[in-house]
Order: C-alpha cells, then sequence, then structure tokens
C-alpha cells in the first residue's frame, strides 16, 4: 500500500468516526424523556425490574441496537415504546446529547426527546423490564447538584472458577512484561456521579447523562 493510499484512508469520514477496538464492543442507545405532564415538565426515570440486569436501579429506557434498527435513533425510541408503552407520535425527539465508550465493551447513544404525555402512560410500561416509573419535576432537578465520587479500578490477568481453580488470563510473566503487570495492577480512577432524590438515587451510566444534560442546559441558559 502506498503512503498516499494510506492518506486517503485515513482522511475518509469512515475513518474519522472509526471507534478503535468496536469490534470488540456492542452499539446501543438512550433516551432521556422530558415529560410535558399538566403544564410542567419532568424527567422521567425507570426503576428496573427485577427481571433484568442491575435490578432495582434507575435508569433511562434503551437497549441494544437490533438489526431492523435503521438508525441509533430508530433504536432510543423502539426501546422506548416498548418499555414505557407510549405511542411513536408522542416522542418527539430534540436531539443527541452524545455518545459514550462504557468500559463494559459498549458504545452507548445518549438522546433527549421531549413525550407528550397521557394519564394512561402511567400504568403502560412493561412490568418485565420496568418495576415503576418515577417523574422529577424538571427544573428541580436540572439544578440540583451532584454528589461527587471516585473508585479505584484494578486488572488482574486471572480469574476463579466457581469451584475455586485459577485460570491464568493473560500470561505476562511468560511475555516478559514487567512485574507490576503480573496479577493485578491499577487502572486509576473513575468518577462517580451520584443523585439523591426524595424516594430514589440516580447514579453510575444514567447519573453520567444527567451531567451532562445539566451542562448542556446551563450552557444554553447563560449564553
Amino acid at each position: 500500500m502506498s503512503i498516499d493510499k494510506m492518506k486517503q484512508l485515513l482522511q475518509s469520514e469512515k475513518q474519522q468516526e472509526r471507534i478503535i477496538t468496536e469490534d470488540q464492543m456492542f452499539e446501543s442507545a438512550v433516551l432521556i424523556p422530558i415529560v410535558r405532564y399538566k403544564n410542567r415538565e419532568y424527567i422521567l426515570f425507570e426503576k428496573r425490574s427485577q427481571f433484568v440486569s442491575q435490578p432495582g436501579e434507575m435508569s433511562f429506557p434503551g437497549g441494544r441496537k437490533d438489526v431492523q434498527d435503521i438508525t441509533l435513533e430508530a433504536t432510543a425510541i423502539r426501546e422506548t415504546i416498548e418499555e414505557l408503552g407510549v405511542v411513536q407520535e408522542d416522542i418527539h425527539i430534540l436531539g443527541k446529547l452524545g455518545v459514550m465508550v462504557h468500559q463494559h465493551r459498549s458504545v452507548i447513544h445518549c438522546y433527549v426527546a421531549e413525550i407528550s404525555w397521557q394519564e394512561a402512560y402511567f400504568s403502560a410500561f412493561n412490568p418485565t423490564e420496568v418495576e415503576e416509573i418515577i417523574l422529577s419535576p424538571f427544573e428541580d432537578i436540572i439544578h440540583q447538584k451532584p454528589l461527587e465520587y471516585r473508585i479505584k479500578l484494578k486488572a488482574y490477568d486471572h480469574e476463579y472458577s466457581p469451584n475455586g481453580i485459577r485460570k491464568q488470563l493473560f500470561p505476562a510473566k511468560q511475555l516478559s512484561l514487567p512485574g507490576i503487570y503480573q496479577d493485578e495492577w491499577e487502572l486509576g480512577y473513575r468518577k462517580i456521579f451520584v443523585y439523591p432524590l426524595e424516594s430514589v438515587t440516580v447514579w453510575g451510566i444514567t447519573g453520567r447523562f444527567l451531567l451532562e444534560l445539566q451542562h448542556l442546559y446551563l450552557e444554553a441558559n447563560t449564553k
């Protein structure tokens, strides 16, 4: 391959948007619902049911991209319909908040939408995925400063089976890598943002997306 050909490929639109290691990841989409109900605006959170991963935690509707989804925005809309039971005509996409490349091999596309809320929607959610929906007043939460913590991350070159047998995953010693990469090593810290609401606590990925929405809203209202 010539240098000129390499330059052409590097400057292509596809290459500019390429995420390295994306072949090891899966794409998903979430939607932050801003609900308009009785002349007030709310941010809607879901309490995850006992039948899905991370039960009892607060989240926004979302999930993996399916083959039939033409775009990631379509994924966010489909998941919102499936989880909340709302009709598509009541979902009005405001735009895309951003993309999170998460450590758990996922690329998460986040959208924001206004939902024209109907009384019937309070009982229309899918109980296999959602245990409860919570409407938090928009003006209250958008100005709430989150608690900020950090957690320490570590990498291990091994794992243990359920019966206690150690399995080597990464042969750092055999590869003659520095001793700091043998057994376990530190990966630094990650910030965690926590929003203690009236009856629930929002944190993790949901808390991070909420923080980004706050930043966007405050920026838009200070110009």
